[in-house]
């Protein structure tokens, strides 16, 4: 596969101009991850082995709508379920399914088969590209644009980012996007006494009237929630119940995000049949580095 991958590079390095702005080729981010980019254009190492992973075990014949029906259950028993109304109960988890899709579809638009596939000879689609469709030959953006302008240099990939695709989306889309956050404030037990002010990554910074705690306050700054809630469980204290759910709340929120990527991940690939992991990495990227 890197063999492979070296070539496209190669086909690749031709096409872009000398000033190698990021973004200037569709495949070049992603290619870059696999074989060799700069560390601030790469995705972390186990997010890339993740998703290669996840690519493997997929072409092993796995239904993927069944694994996206895993997932929309999950979001509903862990994310849905008591933190709604019925009626919410019901409508979230159709919007999560029909965001999966929505992300996909976004993504097909952006990168399509032949943009791919004309960069590989003998394709027959070597001569069509989107932004010559999308632009040069757009009698709509010719008329608009006057003559003086190049529009030959407009790049398709470039205009539909996903920062434009985040901006547009409603506030409860986004929200699947926003990294989990802890209580500013949590109380040990029923009586509201004991309790602790944590910032939003669960590092603790103030503790009052929780007696096994107050004898670390020196040191508060070396403490987090999980921490706290691992003592609690391994010293069959019955207090804490607001702290273990908090915790739970955060990792479960973790696991939704980490989810629902894996889904539109798995959407693109049943929608348009057998795609290599560096046709996802690429998707996941532009995400990432844009969040």
């Amino acid at each position: 596969m890197a063999d492979r991958l070296q070539v496209i590079r190669k086909k690749v390095a031709k096409k872009r101009d000398d000033s190698e702005t990021v973004g200037s080729h569709l495949l070049y981010k992603t290619l870059g991850n696999l074989i060799g980019a700069s560390e601030e254009k790469k995705l972390p190492i186990e997010m890339q082995r993740s998703v290669v992973s996840k690519v493997d075990v997929v072409k092993d014949s796995i239904i993927l709508e069944d694994k996206v029906h895993d997932y929309l259950v999950w979001y509903k028993q862990h994310m849905v379920i008591g933190h709604y109304t019925n009626i919410g109960e019901y409508h979230c988890p159709i919007e999560m399914q029909n965001f999966i899709e929505k992300m996909a579809v976004w993504y097909e638009l952006r990168y399509p088969d032949y943009e791919i596939n004309r960069i590989l000879p003998c394709t027959g689609q070597e001569s069509t590209q989107v932004s010559k469709e999308m632009f040069v030959n757009n009698s709509y953006v010719k008329d608009l644009l006057d003559e003086k302008n190049d529009i030959k240099h407009l790049d398709w990939a470039d205009f539909y980012n996903f920062e434009a695709f985040y901006n547009s989306l409603s506030g409860e889309e986004r929200s699947y996007f926003s990294n989990p956050s802890y209580p500013s404030l949590l109380y040990y037990d029923s009586s509201g006494i004991g309790h602790i002010h944590l910032d939003r990554n669960g590092k603790i910074y103030d503790v009052s009237g929780i007696p096994f705690l107050e004898d670390f306050e020196y040191r508060c700054d070396e403490i987090n929630i999980k921490d706290v809630v691992d003592y609690i469980q391994n010293n069959n204290i019955h207090e804490g119940e607001e702290f273990i759910a908090a915790v739970n709340r955060y990792e479960d929120c973790i696991k939704s995000k980490e989810g629902m990527l894996d889904s539109v991940m798995y959407r693109i690939i049943e929608r348009g049949g057998n795609v290599e992991p560096s046709y996802l990495l690429r998707n996941l990227e532009e995400i990432y580095l844009y969040l």
